[in-house]
């Protein structure tokens, strides 16, 4: 688990979006795992919707395929 991404410095994670070394998709797939691995006792979350943070991110990798910018 300490390898996940989620644990990258958040410019780390930025630069390996925009470089394509990392996709939003395996972020937050990542993400997902951590919390049915711990995070309903975290109550880090006042909700959580793992689908629709999924739809998010591969929306968000589509955007960053075509050369676009989702964000900065």
């Amino acid at each position: 688990m300490q390898n996940s991404p989620i644990f990258l410095p958040l410019r780390e994670q930025h630069e390996r979006l925009r470089t394509g070394t990392l996709t939003a998709t395996a972020l937050v797939e990542a993400a997902i795992a951590a919390y049915q691995q711990r995070g309903k006792h975290d109550h880090a979350y006042l909700t959580w919707n793992g689908e629709q943070a999924l739809a998010m991110a591969k929306a968000a990798d589509a955007v960053l395929a075509q050369g676009g910018d989702a964000g900065r």
